[in-house]
């Protein structure tokens, strides 16, 4: 708990178990434990998440909760994940997040896109496609859209492969495993929709029919949908969402916004340093050299007068504490969706989108490291990901 960690892989070795922990979203190899200790704590954890102690091949599932200084507003909840191997058992311990407190005004939009974005409870009709590469935050936006509109004045509901978190006046709806073998996920949907909602949560629309439902339900019922899916690029989901639905006439109708974002680790506040980058770095990342004088990074170990390293006590030595998002934003004004409906190519689309104001995520970034936000070397690895 007191590291931040998100996630424990317990992997056996031949004689030991290997420790990874996931802090940020970044996974890191800790020092292999003996087989006895190990073993151990997971006949603790298969206790407290309630699984069965003997069973060690086939895969189970619990979940545990944490109380910290005895005070129910500090619980932390956890799953247990177990399969058997060759080697021995495997083990994940995943934190479940808590997606509740998220407000628009936390989610690192910039100035411009939060105001644009905010401006989306105004709206009567329309669909709002949210995306980002897995594992960049796309629930939390969800739910903190879903949260820009007055819950008292309109039917809210949600259909969601699992939900993350309860949401406080919206009707949550879940596509489970039983749903799997009597009907469809666009299915349900369409059983969602005939209830009658003003605003539908859809998580995901990656299934054709799916996409055309939530077309529809946007441009002729009346709808405000927010639809999410995978993508890396405001104009790779433009790209996915016309294939899907197969008609631009439709998608031009409807779309009202497309969001797309990822997550940066920001720099640790107490043990960031700031240091000043030389001129090709300036001209790398086209920065103008007048309009910023320090750069900052992850704050070096230092030790003490015996040599034993001094560790930050916020970030415990990492560097960065929590992350942002950096997005892609753009409203589709009348202009755009004649050039939606237009278009022979998706970069066409994509030029229209830039002439209308639209910033680059990787623009976005370098404003976040300008003013100390996070790490030029933390925005490379960002984008040279496998999801970039």
């Amino acid at each position: 708990l007191w590291r931040r960690v998100s996630q424990i892989i317990l992997t056996p070795q031949k004689d030991n178990y290997a420790v990874i922990y996931e802090i940020d979203g970044v996974t890191s190899r800790q020092s292999e434990r003996p087989r006895e200790e190990i073993d151990i704590l997971v006949r603790y954890l298969k206790q407290l998440a309630d699984l069965e102690l003997d069973e060690k091949r086939k895969p189970q599932q619990g979940t545990f909760s944490i109380l910290k200084d005895n005070d129910w507003k500090k619980k932390s909840a956890w799953e247990v994940q177990t399969a058997g191997s060759t080697a021995g058992e495997q083990v994940r311990i995943i934190k479940q997040e808590d997606y509740t407190a998220r407000k628009l005004t936390e989610l690192g939009l910039n100035e411009n896109q939060f105001e644009s974005i905010r401006s989306l409870r105004d709206i009567k009709q329309g669909l709002i496609l949210v995306s980002g590469p897995a594992k960049s935050g796309v629930t939390s936006t969800l739910y903190a859209l879903l949260g820009n509109h007055d819950p008292f004045l309109n039917n809210i509901v949600t259909l969601e492969r699992k939900k993350a978190a309860d949401l406080a006046n919206i009707t949550q709806t879940e596509y489970t495993l039983s749903d799997t073998g009597t009907t469809t996920f666009s299915r349900k949907l369409q059983s969602v929709l005939r209830r009658g909602p003003d605003i539908v949560g859809v998580a995901d629309a990656e299934e054709e029919m799916s996409a055309k439902l939530c077309c529809a339900a946007a441009a002729k019922d009346g709808k405000i949908i927010y639809a999410t899916l995978q993508a890396t690029s405001v104009i790779e989901t433009m790209d996915k969402f016309l294939k899907l639905v197969g008609d631009k006439n439709a998608v031009a109708d409807a779309l009202e916004a497309i969001i797309n974002q990822r997550l940066v680790r920001i720099l640790c506040p107490d043990c960031r340093q700031a240091y000043k980058p030389n001129q090709a770095l300036f001209k790398k990342f086209n920065i103008p050299s007048d309009e910023v004088d320090m750069f900052y990074r992850p704050g070096e170990i230092e030790y003490d007068k015996h040599g034993k390293p001094i560790i930050c006590e916020k970030c415990q030595g990492t560097g960065f504490y929590g992350r942002t998002g950096l997005f892609e934003t753009i409203r589709i004004t009348d202009e755009l969706r004649q050039v939606i409906r237009t278009a022979n190519t998706i970069q066409e689309i994509g030029a229209a989108f830039r002439k209308a104001g639209m910033l680059y995520m990787q623009e976005q970034s370098i404003k976040k490291v300008t003013i100390g936000v996070t790490s030029i070397n933390e925005v490379i690895r960002n984008f040279s990901s496998k999801n970039g």
